[in-house]
């Protein structure tokens, strides 16, 4: 066995690449001198029900508990059944007893609670140690699992369904038997994905799963000479449409680097030297040699070009040579997301590369997403959380016309690729593959959305408050959530309108009442009729940021007097990065007052005014800061602790409402630990 012991934590950044498990680098004054091994009288191994413990209703959800005895003992299996609110909704437990080494014993648990949903269940063996007069339980093995309730599937949508899933087929650690993968994807809702040897003939006929490659790869020719090149690139062309011919899309370039920022998106001018010009011009002979011969062996597939990154430093090489418009149908983008809200992530770099061809003159010309596309792992954002902007990505892409959706994939890396920030996955690693919360909310999106066309988005009153409609025949599909926090909607219906709502999670119920509490778990309605109006309220709840030991927090200071705080103006190096390709600079210095303010609503409070000087580039935010003048003295005081705000921003541009900054207190990174800074932009 294989045993670390840990002084701190790794004290530098964890986020693109987790070293948390990792010793940290300043050496622990803790002298270890010995640890003790207890050894379990009963090993303990559980075995899923069924793949991915995935149940439709005409299944019973169930587990099984694989037993060996060491030594006679006497035990028992607990199984306890959570919500995702944390709710015990079932307790049982299996008294077992052992009377000699190696003897063997199988339970099979049978899960009471089977409303459509998801739930997390631990197995705890529990047993019996000490002598008679004195015996007392010991918790031995405690194993955590998951199962999911899902609704029966309806979905009707072939190989034309745009929902995407990046098959490792056994890289990393992931399920590399398709007998096991194409269950998942099927359950999912997925129509394409990556199936290693499997044409998708073979996963019809084998694995009784629609299935096809979501896009042709990006092909690189081989050959002395360009007749060889072109022969060679004709014959993968035509292998990869004999395997996959329901595939009707080819991306051209990925992560394939990508020329000078262009500056005409901030309203200046790129410098270019010989040599740019010179790789400008070879980008393009390399699109437009695949894009041809792509035309010529199927005619009329859709060519994604970019696909690296943003992508707009790539495109931005092409549209200097007035590249063919004919020969590019979307700019393919490949953002990664992390921990940024989709409704900034998503729609942020389509706007970039809508504004980017408009320059250039491709005015119709719209995003596409690569099939690699937005990472979030559960480390940075949590189970719940994590899953909503994983479905809120789809709905998105959606608004803005994406054509591939893709969706996260099929389990969680097993090896050291899991640490960084491409480890994620809709089940937890292989062989263990419990369902995350993001598998059963993307399997309720796919079924709710199946065969749908974005119609429009529904004004609320707020720009944080959003209502989508898709039309699916004569029914209207309605999709509603929240950038953050719960809050009523109040929507009206056509007369005689019959309403469906479902859930995050799958519970289906039919609306009554006039109003939905919407939160950043997108709920769904489907109708006969069409949404008039939505009108949001203006006051919220945060239930999903309820934090442990929350209710012993204490106000260190509120944002809410101007004469404790000082106004910074001016640049501040810390919140600029250069130039590049994959990265646009866009904060400047503003200016702002500060004042005193006080409304029936909040009560005190600083209201910040940005002063409009002149015209500003629209890609452009200007920033600003106040600073704490004097931070209060604190018994014991926790370093990491977060300040109440009660900071307003009012502008006479688009300006952020600043209602849950974190105080920058580390003086390793962002000033003085004796006075905190918010940063406004």
């Amino acid at each position: 066995i294989d045993v670390e012991v840990l002084g701190g934590i790794y004290e530098k950044d964890n986020y693109y690449i987790s070293r948390a498990n990792k010793p940290a680098l300043k050496k622990s004054d803790v002298r270890v001198h010995k640890i003790e091994l207890i050894k379990s009288p009963v090993s303990l191994y559980v075995k899923n029900g069924s793949i991915g413990n995935m149940f439709y209703p005409d299944e019973t959800p169930s587990v099984t508990a694989e037993l060996v005895a060491i030594k006679p003992v006497d035990a028992r299996v607990v199984w306890t059944v959570k919500d995702l609110d944390g709710n015990v909704v079932e307790r049982t437990e299996d008294q077992l007893s052992f009377s000699a080494a190696g003897e063997k014993k199988e339970v099979k648990h049978v899960f009471k609670t089977r409303a459509i949903g998801h739930y997390a269940y631990t197995a705890e063996l529990i047993t019996e140690e000490g002598s008679f007069l004195s015996k007392k339980d010991v918790t031995q093995v405690v194993f955590d699992g998951a199962y999911c309730c899902m609704p029966a599937d309806t979905r009707k949508a072939g190989c034309e369904s745009p929902y995407f899933v990046w098959n490792f087929g056994g890289a990393h650690g992931t399920p590399k038997d398709a007998a096991i993968w194409s269950v998942i994807l099927k359950r999912q809702g997925i129509r394409r994905a990556h199936t290693g040897k499997y044409s998708e003939k073979d996963m019809k006929e084998q694995f009784d799963t629609v299935l096809t490659l979501g896009q042709f790869p990006y092909l690189r020719a081989r050959g002395a000479t360009k007749e060889e090149r072109l022969a060679n690139l004709e014959k993968m062309m035509r292998d990869l449409v004999k395997k996959y011919p329901s595939c009707n899309v080819a991306i051209i370039f990925h992560e394939s680097g990508g020329g000078p920022m262009p500056m005409e998106l901030l309203g200046g001018k790129t410098e270019l030297t010989e040599e740019q010009i010179a790789r400008d011009k070879a980008r393009a002979e390399t699109a437009l040699e695949l894009a041809q011969m792509w035309r010529k062996v199927k005619p009329g597939i859709r060519l994604v070009i970019g696909n690296s990154g943003e992508a707009i430093g790539l495109l931005a090489q092409l549209f200097r040579q007035n590249y063919p418009r004919e020969l590019i149908d979307a700019m393919g983008e490949e953002s990664v997301g992390m921990t940024s809200p989709p409704e900034r992530s998503v729609a942020y770099p389509s706007y970039m590369l809508r504004e980017l061809a408009k320059i250039y003159g491709y005015d119709d010309l719209m995003p596409e997403a690569c099939f690699e596309w937005k990472s979030r792992v559960r480390r940075t954002t949590g189970d719940r959380m994590g899953a909503a902007m994983r479905v809120r990505d789809i709905l998105v892409a959606y608004a803005w016309g994406y054509k591939n959706l893709p969706i996260i994939g099929i389990s969680e890396m097993a090896n050291s690729y899991y640490n960084t920030i491409w480890g994620a996955g809709a089940f937890t690693r292989y062989p263990l593959y419990q369902p995350n919360p993001s598998f059963t909310a993307n399997a309720v999106m796919t079924q709710v959305l199946d065969r749908v066309k974005f119609n429009r988005m529904i004004p609320t009153g707020t720009p944080t408050v959003y209502v989508l409609e898709f039309k699916r025949g004569n029914e209207f599909v309605y999709a509603m959530w929240t950038v953050r926090g719960e809050l009523p909607v109040k929507v009206a219906f056509e007369n005689g309108a019959k309403i469906r709502k479902i859930a995050f999670y799958g519970a289906e119920s039919q609306m009554t009442a006039d109003s939905v509490t919407v939160s950043e778990e997108p709920v769904y309605l489907v109708s006969d009729k069409v949404i008039r109006t939505a009108e949001a309220a203006m006051q919220r709840t945060y239930p999903l940021e309820k934090m442990d030991g929350a209710e012993n927090a204490v106000v260190v200071t509120g944002v809410d007097k101007a004469d404790d705080w000082t106004l910074i103006t001016g640049e501040d190096k810390r919140l600029h990065a250069p130039h590049d390709q994959l990265y646009l600079t866009t904060v400047k210095p503003g200016q702002f007052t500060m004042e005193q303010a006080k409304d029936a609503e909040k009560g005190d409070h600083i209201r910040i005014t940005l002063k409009k000087e002149g015209d500003l580039n629209q890609f452009y935010r200007e920033y600003g800061m106040i600073r704490l003048k004097q931070f209060p003295h604190l018994r014991n005081p926790n370093p990491f602790g977060r300040l109440r705000q009660d900071l307003f921003c009012n502008g006479v541009r688009d300006c952020l409402v600043v209602q849950s900054a974190v105080a920058l207190v580390e003086s390793g990174f962002y000033g003085s630990p004796h006075r905190p800074e918010l940063v406004f932009a």
